[in-house]
């Protein structure tokens, strides 16, 4: 029962990650683990490595499934017919989330980039 504790204060102890989505990911993972790991085994030990396993892999999965950013727009403008356009986007870079790349568009004022 002590091993159950220790194991079981691991997967919450992955649960005080950055985010919600993190701590969520963990404890279901958590979960899903211990059941399943209990129900295999038929033991405790098998459930609190279930458990640890679980949490880290459901930690995992959330953090890769995190949203990223939008795009936004960084230059806007009107078309020849008054209706607001934008000229200009920020996209998300690769390789950090917190970048972004400016694509500027090349072509007439009347044509649309984005109808916002």
């Amino acid at each position: 029962m002590l091993r159950f504790a220790i194991f079981t204060i691991a997967a919450l102890a992955l649960g005080g990650c950055a985010n919600d989505r993190v701590v969520g990911g963990a404890l279901i993972g958590g979960g899903a683990g211990a059941v399943v790991g209990g129900v295999a085994t038929g033991n405790v030990g098998g459930a609190a490595a279930g458990a640890a396993i679980g949490a880290v892999g459901g930690a995992i999965v959330a953090d890769a499934t995190d949203p990223r950013p939008g795009v936004k727009c960084v230059r806007r403008g009107y078309d020849w017919y008054g209706n607001p356009v934008c000229f200009a986007v920020a996209v998300p870079a690769d390789y950090h989330r917190g970048d972004y790349v400016v694509y500027y568009q090349d072509g007439g004022v009347g044509r649309r980039f984005f109808g916002y």
